[in-house]
């Protein structure tokens, strides 16, 4: 979700969301890659959660992104309905991941967007 609004608003499109109520764990993906390879490395087999076992509201991370932008008059919040079926927040327990290797994450959502805007802002609009 995260990539779409930011390549919109540079664009100068705007970016259109749902009420933004729902909460969802976003991680940075060099921390998710990093705890996979912690998890290989570990040995442990079974069933692990790779995620920050943090959530945001995903009216607060467009308004972050908006923000960081200088493009949060290009936001719609509310413009688009709620899909019935989402659930309101999908947040990763990651106690077992933690236990089993020591690994947790180690960028915030704040990091994770800065460097994502700029590597768009160089790149453009991921393809494939």
């Amino acid at each position: 979700m995260a990539p779409q609004v930011i390549d919109r608003l540079l664009a100068g499109g705007m970016a259109e969301i749902g009420s933004g109520r729902a909460v969802r764990d976003f991680g940075y993906v060099s921390d998710m890659g990093a705890g996979l390879v912690a998890l290989l490395n570990s040995g442990e087999s079974g069933t692990f959660n790779v995620a920050t076992g943090s959530g945001i509201s995903l009216a607060s991370l467009v308004d972050r992104i908006g923000r960081a932008l200088g493009k949060s008059d290009r936001i719609a919040l509310g413009a688009l309905p709620d899909r019935p079926d989402e659930p309101p927040r999908i947040v990763a327990d990651i106690t077992r991941l933690k236990e089993a290797t020591g690994w947790s994450p180690a960028f915030d959502v704040a990091f994770g967007l800065s460097d994502t805007i700029e590597w768009r802002k160089r790149n453009g609009p991921a393809t494939g």
